[in-house]
């Protein structure tokens, strides 16, 4: 609830960051800039939303800056990491006197990338999911195995990667040249986030990703194997328990649960 008057114009650097706090829409919950010639845009505008105001898409707040004219933007537009996974942009409104720059609160833009949910260790049997959750809803992602990039299609040792550039990574037929660290990237115009490694284990029966073959894993194949078929509309996501790949949750699958069953522990 502040005001910075400027007599004459209000000028932004390429070098410059503005940095606001938003405590919710009204006037006397957000600084201003006021200035009599005009403004000219530049540099980062950056930010954060206090903890006593919960934004929701599509929230506009009372105006940041007040000039009767505008030229030029700001170069890029970050708010601090959230609970609420928002950001916002700047919002010119022309049809008034002065001319008014407001923000606009968006889940799409307009806040530093942050994992809501990093990826956790996985065990192949023989497919393998990671899955993360991420904000801004454009931010770019990554999956890398070994800090090295990851892309679509076949490995070439007999494994297939999909989702490589998507919050969720599979790897289907996994075999002993995947196991390793796998970690997402999130990259946009305020930066970039790498999540910690999750680590991909192969370990056949190991169905819950605990990194133990017991009675919980038995009862996921067991309700695979009364379906039978992978082709099956009911079967779960990747036909868990289909450990030969042959499309078919049954006996042969059975006799290769057995040894990793007994032997409890994962490698």
């Amino acid at each position: 609830d502040a005001t910075l008057a400027v007599t004459g114009r209000a000028v932004f650097t390429t070098t410059s960051t503005f940095r606001t706090q938003v405590a919710g829409l009204s006037s006397n919950q957000i600084g201003r800039v006021t200035a009599t010639t005009g403004c000219t845009l530049n540099g980062k505008l950056q930010g954060s939303f206090d903890p006593s105001y919960t934004p929701l898409t599509g929230d506009e707040t009372a105006p940041l800056i007040a000039a009767p004219s505008f030229s030029g933007s700001f170069t890029s537009t970050c708010f601090d990491a959230n609970p609420f996974g928002l950001g916002v942009q700047p919002l010119i409104d022309t049809g008034i006197a002065p001319n008014e720059l407001s923000l606009l609160v968006t889940a799409a833009s307009g806040m530093f990338p942050v994992l809501t949910q990093p990826p956790t260790d996985a065990s192949a049997t023989p497919n393998a999911v990671f899955h993360a959750s991420a904000a801004p809803a454009n931010a770019a992602l990554q999956w890398k195995k070994n800090n090295t990039a990851l892309a679509d299609g076949p490995t070439g040792f007999g494994s297939t990667i999909s989702g490589a550039t998507t919050p969720t990574l599979i790897i289907q037929n996994a075999q002993p040249s995947d196991v390793g660290d796998y970690t997402i990237t999130l990259t946009n115009s305020c930066g970039s986030l790498t999540s910690s490694p999750a680590q991909l284990r192969l370990c056949i029966g190991e169905l819950n990703s605990d990194g133990r073959v017991d009675d919980a894993d038995f009862l996921i194949f067991l309700s695979s194997y009364n379906i039978l078929d992978c082709a099956d509309p009911s079967m779960p996501p990747l036909c868990p328990g289909d450990f030969n790949q042959d499309s078919l949750v049954d006996d042969a699958d059975f006799l290769l649960f057995i040894p990793a069953y007994e032997a409890l522990l994962c490698p």
